[in-house]
Order: structure tokens, then sequence, then C-alpha cells
């Protein structure tokens, strides 16, 4: 069975200025004659200046390649419709960039023209991992978790943003992180850093699916009401216990687990904001909270006891922990393989399917999809560095076995390559937490 993730989004215009030249003529004075002024060769027109793309991007902190979805019939239910006002799809480009002037877009529909409500879902273009149903509020020309939890009614300013909400839809926040402008990059620091503290919140009630994927609708709620009471601070304990109080898991959980949760929210928060500062540190952040952050999240609301808590600083070395992680051909490839984990609750020995390393692994061709059915382990290799504590074995059904004897907590990984129904071979990390608790 092969399926997409089919969501999306809107419309752009697009504005270009042009200048022209001069020239030059003679000229003479009344009675003698005089010989005539040479004319100058004509200046060339001056260069116009680079048209400003205004195509709508899809972000969820880095870009987000995928789908987009308008609301043609206006009725907030996305997918449906009777012709001719059936809702309508289209793909973004691999920047993310979806408008009517986007270039490349993986598919050839041109967007409609109007005002359309739309959602998006699709990949994080620096890591592959999935994020869905992102829907910003209506007029907004960037569709990320900020766009879609912020409103006139909810200013940016009740996050400690200093933009009106006008300017936050407008707003590219990761174009800003590389502007020249210091004023601009921290604004694109302030923007992507909120971005990646709302993931964190649609993460923890997003945990368990096939394909990893965080939804952001209907996962974002707590945050949503918050915002409508007053302003929410994501680095405040007590600020992100409020926010746990307000949806399930943390609304029906012992007071101790959620204070524990909140605390780790709000340290991933801080901890944020110390590393994040160009394009290039989003993708460890991203790599933590799959790998690390949210599994710690699910641990501490099963049971808070005997935990150790991470502090900031734990949490900006694991970022760290990642940059050495190659990051995935999203800019070329049909096929890439993402991550995965191995957690400490599993068997020290343990025999995985191979569909556990390969449901994540997505198809970039003409939209962006998961093939649940269609992809394989075809190899495992353990690195030198944790040959003492780790081995992975290959079996003829395509499962891997994992073994592994550390002796304190940390994680290691081994990689693999998984191939698609057409032949195509990507490779990855499979993370394993060294010790286990059984």
């Amino acid at each position: 069975m092969r399926f997409t993730k089919a969501f999306a989004a809107a419309l752009c215009l697009s504005a270009a200025a042009c200048g022209g030249g001069d020239g030059g003529g003679s000229g003479g004075a009344g009675g003698t004659p005089v010989a005539p002024t040479p004319t100058p060769a004509p200046s060339p027109p001056p260069s116009p200046p680079p048209v400003q793309a205004v195509a709508y991007r899809a972000s969820m902190g880095a870009p987000l390649i995928g789908s987009i979805l308008f609301d043609i019939n206006g009725n907030a239910v996305f997918g449906d419709g009777t012709a001719p006002n059936d809702d309508f799809s289209t793909t973004t480009n691999r920047n993310g960039e979806f408008g009517a002037d986007a270039i490349g877009r993986l598919t050839s529909r041109t967007p409609p023209s109007g005002n359309f409500l739309y959602m998006t879902s699709g990949i994080s273009r620096e890591t592959g991992y999935l994020y869905t149903a992102i829907i910003p509020v209506s007029g907004s020309r960037i569709a990320s978790p900020a766009t879609m939890v912020l409103a006139p009614n909810m200013q940016p300013s009740k996050v400690g943003i200093a933009m009106t909400w006008e300017e936050l839809r407008d707003f590219d926040a990761f174009a800003a992180l590389t502007s020249a402008d210091a004023t601009t990059r921290a604004r694109g620091q302030q923007v992507t850093a909120l971005n990646l503290k709302l993931l964190i919140h649609a993460g923890y009630r997003s945990q368990g699916t096939l394909t990893g994927a965080i939804a952001l609708k209907d996962n974002v709620t707590g945050i949503v009401r918050e915002l409508q009471a007053g302003p929410v601070d994501f680095n405040s304990s007590a600020s992100m216990s409020a926010v746990l109080s307000q949806s399930s898991p943390g609304l029906t959980a012992d007071t101790p687990e959620r204070q524990a949760v909140a605390q780790l929210i709000a340290r991933f928060g801080e901890a944020v904001d110390l590393y994040l500062t160009g394009p290039e540190t989003i993708a460890p952040i991203e790599y933590a909270l799959r790998i690390q952050i949210l599994p710690e999240v699910a641990a501490l609301f099963r049971s808070a006891s005997g935990r150790p808590a991470l502090t900031v600083t734990d949490i900006v070395n694991m970022f760290r922990y990642f940059e050495d992680m190659p990051r995935p051909d999203t800019a070329t490839a049909d096929f890439v393989a993402v991550p995965d984990l191995i957690p400490e609750y599993w068997n020290a020995e343990v025999n995985v399917p191979g569909t556990h390393f390969t449901y994540n692994d997505v198809n970039i061709s003409g939209s962006v999809g998961v093939d649940i059915d269609g992809n394989r382990v075809v190899a495992v290799r353990v690195p030198a560095q944790f040959a003492s504590q780790l081995s992975a074995a290959l079996e003829s059904d395509g499962s891997v076995t994992v073994r592994r004897w550390g002796t304190q907590r940390s994680l290691g990984w081994f990689e693999y390559d998984a191939r698609n129904r057409d032949g195509l071979v990507s490779s990855s990390r499979a993370y394993v937490a060294l010790k286990t608790l059984n």
C-alpha cells in the first residue's frame, strides 16, 4: 500500500522593478557656427533590481517540503467539496515555497488566486522528519506553527516578540536568519525559536504514530487557550505547567509528572534560545527533539520518579551531539531515509522489524509521501566507536537484531541503508540507548 500525505497552501503575487537609461545630445551657439559637440555613447541602462520573491513559504522552523490544500468552498473542512468547488491541492518546491511565482514546485499545479484558508504538511528540508496539519491564520503568507497559534487577537508580544501579527504573518524567519541587518536577524532567531518550541507541545501529543509525524492541528490547543488568557513564557516552568494543564496527557497526569515535564519543556526553550543562531543550527535541535527530548517527555509522563532532571547545559550538549549527523539530500534526492531510535526500555537484545526503520523514510517525487510497504533495510553497519557496546545484524527477513551492553546512560548509533520499491537507496542512522532499563 502506498500513500502520500497531501495537504497544502496558498497563492502569491510577484513584483519586479526596472530602471531606464539616458542619452546625450549636441548643441551650438547662435551666430558663428561651431564644431558640433561629439555625441557621447548612450549609457547602458542600470541593471534592474532583483525580483522580490513573495512566494508563500511553508515552515516548521526550517522550510517544509510538501503539499498544500486550499479550502476552496470555505467550510474549514479540508479535502471535501462538490465540483466546481472541490478543495484544491498543490505542492511546494524544495525550498518550501508554493505561491504562484514559486519556481520548481514538485507538481505543476498553480495555486488558486484568492484568500483561501489552507493547510500544509510535509518534511523538514533539514532533516526529513514529517510535520502535518499546519493551518495558519487566514491571510498568512508564511505557514508555520507561529502563524497558526498567533492571530490579530493574540499578538506576538504575548510570547515576547516585538512584532505585530501583520508583520509576523508575512515574515520569513528562516530567510531572516542570514540577513545582513542585525535587527532582522534577531527577529528571525526569535520566531524560529518559537516555531521549534511549539513543536515540542505538538510532539508529545503526536507520539506513537507509525511515521513519527508531528501533527500541529488539535495538538497546540493548550497554547492557544493560554494565549487567550494572557502572555505565555515558553522558558518558564510555571507557564508551561499551566499549558500542560489545558489538555491531555498533562491534564490527567499526576502533579509530580506534570511539573517534571513542564520543567523539561521550559529548559528546552532556554536551550533553544542559547544554541540557535543560523540555519545550520536547526537540524541538531530537530534531531535532539525527536531522538532524546520527546522520548524523555514520554518517560516522565509515565513516571518522574528516579529520573535525573536534565539541565539547560545537558540539552545544549544534546544539540551539539547531532552536529556531525549528515544532512539528508532533500534538495535533489527522490528518496530520503530518516533517523530512528531504539529506546532504553526495549530489551538489551531485541529483534526489530525492518519497518521500524523505514516507516518514516520519505519519497520526494511529484509529491512527498511515505510508502509503508515499499521500503526495506538492505544493510547495517556499526561504527568502530560503538563496537564495544553495540552490535546490529540484518536478518534474512529484513529485520535487524540489536544487542547492547552499555553500563552508562548514553546514545550510540548504527548506520542502515534503505531501498524503496523503485530501487533507490538512502542511508541514515538508527540511534540506540546503550544502557537499557531491562
